[in-house]
């Protein structure tokens, strides 16, 4: 009986820190995201920043780096995904769909 109830308290033990290392590890991961948000949208204002100087602020430079940079922001923030669920959606779609095949009676008279 004793043996049973320190399993099972060393086995809640075992639960407790691996949800803790868990929560540890997602809260990491959510730090470094946003971190990494951050660091693209300052990277995409340098860019801009530095694409009108040398550009002597000509309009289709800043134009041609606003999208550019928007399509890069577009990317790091989800896009890529978007465009993957896109695709596998449709994929698991054309796979789901059902053939029917119907086998007719043939003669081969002449």
């Amino acid at each position: 009986m004793i043996t049973e109830v320190l399993q099972n308290v060393t086995e809640v033990h075992g639960i407790i820190s691996a949800a803790a290392i868990t929560d540890t590890a997602n809260s990491l991961i959510d730090t470094v995201t946003e971190t990494l948000v951050k660091s693209a949208i300052g990277v995409v204002v340098g860019f801009l920043i530095y694409k009108v100087i040398k550009s002597r602020f000509a309009i289709s430079a800043m134009i041609g780096a606003a999208l550019a940079a928007g399509v890069f922001l577009w990317l790091v923030l989800g896009g890529y995904n978007t465009i993957k669920d896109g695709l596998k959606s449709q994929v698991d779609d054309a796979a789901s769909s059902v053939i029917q095949v119907t086998d007719t009676a043939h003669t081969w008279e002449l």
